[in-house]
């Protein structure tokens, strides 16, 4: 089950590094790709995307160099939080795909949370 998980973290942390990556950088772009930026400030935008990148890094650096491993869950955690939120926003808008995918998101960093809860606190 451990590489299951490993895989997923590193697929994750691609996933948002990205994201943040252009949120960031790619503002303009950004705009032309998500409808929903619209409703975002630059600074908004920054901030999610700058959450995004170190939720992202924190998914697997910390256990990669077997340094704080605390940091993993933290950041999952962090990631779960964001997704919740996004779910939310989307919601509002009335974007149900947005919606569906951003829980689907949440519910598969909600069982990495419990992954790495486990290993931390248990074993």
């Amino acid at each position: 089950m451990g590489v299951v998980f490993w895989i997923l973290q590193v697929l994750l942390a691609g996933m948002f590094v990205m994201s943040g990556f252009v949120k960031i950088f790619q503002y303009e772009r950004a705009k032309l790709l998500f409808p929903w930026m619209h409703d975002l400030s630059r600074a908004a935008a920054s901030t999610i995307g700058l959450l995004e990148i170190a939720g992202g890094l924190g998914l697997f650096l910390p256990e990669l160099i077997q340094t704080w491993t605390w940091l993993g869950l933290a950041a999952s955690c962090g990631l779960l939080v964001l997704m919740i939120s996004a779910a939310v926003f989307h919601g509002r808008r009335g974007e149900e795909p947005q919606v569906m995918l951003t829980a689907a998101i949440a519910l598969v960093l909600a069982l990495l949370v419990y992954s790495q809860a486990l290993a931390l606190f248990v074993y």
